[in-house]
């Protein structure tokens, strides 16, 4: 069955070290923005399909004008378009929409979800020790506590690590 929704860029930061954070060792966090799409030509919310649970990846195929004769295909890839960055304990988001205005898109985005990522042990394999961590879900008061620590670079960018999809009631 098909499903259609909206995609997610997810993005994490390290700490310099780890610190002890409500009974956790917190190693960083991650967000994910939920990414709005509009179709300037049509001024409508383009929704990206998905079937069996495959997160579909955060891009769109655009066909713009090469010359008098020729369009070109190619496929658009968000990430390429926005810069998410911690500076002054704030997340900053950039997107480049002057450029993808070029396709007839402007992007939106929210932070849909956070979480903080923790040390849970240690493991040994095959004679090396290895930290086990794992990714709590927080609410947003506790991520603007956790990033306004001072215990994470400033102006720095977060790194690039996932997609997600957000499923949307097409019936209303």
């Amino acid at each position: 069955m098909f499903k259609y929704g909206r995609v997610g860029l997810g993005y994490d930061l390290k700490t310099f070290k780890p610190f002890k954070w409500q009974d956790d060792e917190v190693t960083g966090f991650s967000i994910i923005l939920e990414l709005t799409v509009i179709n300037k030509k049509t001024n409508k919310e383009i929704l990206f399909i998905t079937k069996d649970d495959k997160v579909p990846t955060a891009c769109i195929k655009a066909i713009k004008p090469l010359n008098k004769n020729f369009d070109i295909s190619n496929y658009i890839f968000f990430a390429e378009y926005i810069n998410v960055a911690l500076k002054n304990n704030k997340i900053e988001v950039s997107i480049k929409n002057k450029e993808l205005s070029e396709f007839d898109l402007v992007v939106s985005c929210k932070i849909k979800e956070a979480t903080k990522i923790v040390n849970v042990g240690k493991r040994e394999v095959a004679g090396i020790v290895a930290t086990i961590i794992e990714e709590k879900k927080i609410n947003s008061k506790e991520f603007y506590m956790l990033i306004g620590t001072n215990n994470f670079s400033q102006r720095e960018e977060l790194l690039l690590k996932k997609n997600a999809f957000y499923e949307v009631n097409i019936n209303s």
